[in-house]
């Protein structure tokens, strides 16, 4: 599947858990793809790749680290399996 079809699908699960969804089009260089903010508050940066060999880059790897650092969440989403299973330890 795309990566274009698997951000729409995970779109529509997570705003049917209560989610907000941002995506900025195009994201500023680095910033990933999508900005959830989960019923309670929490929130977590979601970087989408369409296959599990598909790497961050370096501007996107540097922006991750700026967000571990202060201990913000982000996920590497590569399925719509995958981000549901994400999405079930925040909501």
């Amino acid at each position: 599947m795309s990566e274009a079809k698997t951000q729409l699908a995970c779109k529509h699960i997570a705003e049917a858990e209560g989610c907000l969804w941002l995506r900025l089009r195009p994201p500023p260089q680095g910033v990933p793809d999508v900005l959830i903010v989960g019923p309670f508050g929490t929130h977590v940066w979601i970087e989408f790749k369409a296959t599990a060999k598909s790497r961050v880059r370096p501007g996107q790897y540097d922006f991750l680290r700026g967000l571990e650092k202060r201990k913000a969440m982000f996920w590497i989403v590569h399925s719509i399996e995958d981000f549901v299973l994400k999405l079930r330890t925040v909501i």
